[in-house]
């Protein structure tokens, strides 16, 4: 896809439009994570409509972090 065509989805549709494409390539769904500066604990649970990373906390409360720094657990 050209850029043109690119920002022309993104201009109406906003991260929408790329979601489904960013979900078949989510390395971290399903992964433990720590988000750093807000001490969250949890597994990331994919992204919601505007790009944040949804992080399902230990007590299934699902959290959307926008900014941050996000470390992968080890196993």
């Amino acid at each position: 896809a050209s850029v043109v065509s690119v920002l022309e989805v993104f201009s109406k549709k906003g991260f929408a439009g790329f979601k489904a494409e960013w979900e078949a390539h989510d390395l971290l769904m399903g992964r433990e994570i720590e988000v750093s500066g807000i001490d969250l604990l949890g597994r990331a649970d994919g992204i919601d409509d505007s790009g944040g990373l949804r992080v399902r906390a230990e007590n299934n409360k699902v959290h959307v972090v926008s900014a941050g720094e996000v470390s992968v657990r080890p196993k």
